[in-house]
């Protein structure tokens, strides 16, 4: 949306001023080292953890064999693309890109050890944070 770019500058602005950055200098790496989250991080970082509350079935449910996917969340079939804009659908999408030792906490502990992971992988975009997971998967990468 137009306000979400908007947004998005304004914090990349803050950003400069903070780490006393330059208009043309990237602020990947001073996300990191600020530790603060970008505006795509926190909607991550929002979206799992209610998508931890509310239960659904994981693959684990299905079957009691102890597989690497056993924590991931069954995705329904996506028959339209409003579907596949659903916060409950997207939540489950985000969360099976998750490494395994992420998903295997609850509460504070799964709050605070996914904000460190996205605080070391700041991503602009969802698209682009998805596409980076999936990346570090294919590739065995799975920190």
């Amino acid at each position: 949306s137009v306000y979400g770019r908007i947004e998005d500058v304004d914090v990349k602005k803050a950003i400069r001023i903070l780490a006393e950055l330059g208009p043309q200098e990237s602020c990947r790496q001073a996300f990191k080292t600020l530790g603060i989250l970008t505006i795509t991080s926190i909607y991550i970082l929002h979206l799992v953890l209610y998508i931890d509350k509310l239960n659904l079935q994981t693959n684990e449910d299905f079957h009691k064999y102890n597989t690497r996917n056993s924590k991931n969340y069954v995705l329904p079939i996506q028959r339209t693309t409003l579907y596949g804009k659903n916060p409950s659908y997207n939540g489950r999408k985000l969360w099976n890109l998750l490494p395994t030792s992420i998903k295997q906490l609850k509460g504070r502990a799964l709050k605070n050890e996914l904000q460190d992971f996205l605080v070391s992988r700041p991503a602009y975009t969802l698209e682009e944070f998805i596409s980076a997971r999936e990346d570090d998967l294919r590739c065995n990468h799975v920190p």
